[in-house]
C-alpha cells in the first residue's frame, strides 16, 4: 500500500494522420482509473490533432511521426506512429482502494481508418 507511481510507455499508430489532422475524426489514447464507487479520473487523454500538434503534424507534413507503412498495414490507409514515449502518474490518491486501470484507444467519427496503440512495461511503484 506504499506504490505512488504508474509508469508505460506507449506507442501511438493511426491510419488517422496525416489526412485527418484538423477534422471530426478525432481517435484517441485514453487512459482512466475506476474507482470503487464507480467514479472515473482520467489520467491521459491524447488526440489525433493534440498528438499531431505535439509532433509537427500537419495534413501535408508528417513532422516527426513516423511512417510505417508498407512495413505495418491497417486495411485502408498509410499508418504513422509516434514512437514510444514514457508516461508517469502518481497514485497515491488510490492507496487503500480497489481501483480497475482502463487503457483503450478510440475510434471517432468513422470505423474505416483504424488508431491502434502499443503498451510495454507498466508497473506501479
Amino acid at each position: 500500500n506504499n506504490q505512488s507511481t504508474m509508469t508505460l510507455k506507449y506507442n501511438f499508430l493511426s491510419e488517422e494522420f496525416l489526412e485527418f489532422i484538423n477534422s471530426l475524426f478525432q481517435d484517441f489514447f485514453e487512459i482512466k482509473i475506476i474507482k470503487s464507487d464507480g467514479s472515473s479520473v482520467v489520467l491521459y487523454r491524447k488526440t489525433i490533432d493534440e498528438i499531431a500538434a505535439q509532433f509537427g503534424a500537419t495534413q501535408e507534413d508528417p513532422g516527426q511521426l513516423i511512417s510505417v507503412s508498407p512495413g505495418i498495414v491497417f486495411d485502408q490507409g498509410g499508418v504513422y506512429m509516434t514512437g514510444w514515449d514514457n508516461l508517469s502518474f502518481d497514485v497515491t490518491q488510490f492507496r487503500g482502494e480497489t481501483v480497475v486501470l482502463v487503457l483503450s484507444a478510440g475510434d471517432v467519427g468513422d470505423s474505416i481508418y483504424d488508431t491502434a496503440i502499443l503498451l510495454d512495461e507498466i508497473s506501479v511503484q
